[in-house]
């Protein structure tokens, strides 16, 4: 049967995909980088490979290709979320933090219809920054949500009660002031 296959499927990618579906997985992760080095953009490719090292029980080999693919495919949602769950699995919590804030960047570049997306990961952000008490993490997420989001004031007064509550008035007034000049 896997001698069919190579007739059937003559690229590394399809024999790649064709050995992890058998349990193939040294195989199979050699063919994906073999297929990678002439196609590093090939999301299939590389969503593949991480699978099969994932499989294999070596998930920290796999955070370096998902970053690779997607900083040439910046704004990529799944590729983006993907790379946050595996270094979470990984235990590299601070990274995976790290990258999220890159992500929100790379959305915010997109063009409107990303725009929702970008509001799901940065309420997400948000919960991670309260949630570790991360302070300045939060003010940001909040202030980036204002910004873009029909329900901006909300935030902005989410931005204020977060401010007051930590004893930053100087901060929380300047917002203010800052608010009323606009209106």
């Amino acid at each position: 049967s896997l001698a069919a296959g190579w007739l059937l499927y003559p690229d590394e990618y399809m024999r790649g995909r064709m050995y992890k579906d058998h349990q193939d997985r040294s195989d199979s992760i050699s063919l994906f980088r073999s297929f990678l080095r002439r196609h590093p953009g090939h999301k299939g490719a590389t969503m593949g490979l991480v699978a099969a090292l994932e499989a294999a029980g070596r998930p920290d080999e796999a955070v370096g290709p998902l970053l690779d693919f997607y900083r040439l495919r910046r704004g990529d949602l799944e590729a983006g979320q993907a790379a946050i769950a595996l270094m979470g699995n990984v235990q590299k919590v601070s990274q995976a933090d790290d990258f999220r804030w890159e992500l929100i960047e790379d959305m915010r570049a997109l063009p409107p219809p990303g725009r929702k997306r970008l509001e799901q990961v940065l309420f997400e952000a948000l919960q991670r920054a309260v949630a570790a008490q991360d302070d300045e993490r939060a003010l940001k997420a909040l202030s980036i949500l204002a910004a873009h989001s029909p329900e901006g004031g909300s935030y902005r007064d989410q931005m204020v009660r977060l401010l007051l509550t930590r004893g930053l008035l100087d901060r929380a007034l300047a917002m203010l002031r800052e608010e009323v000049r606009v209106v």
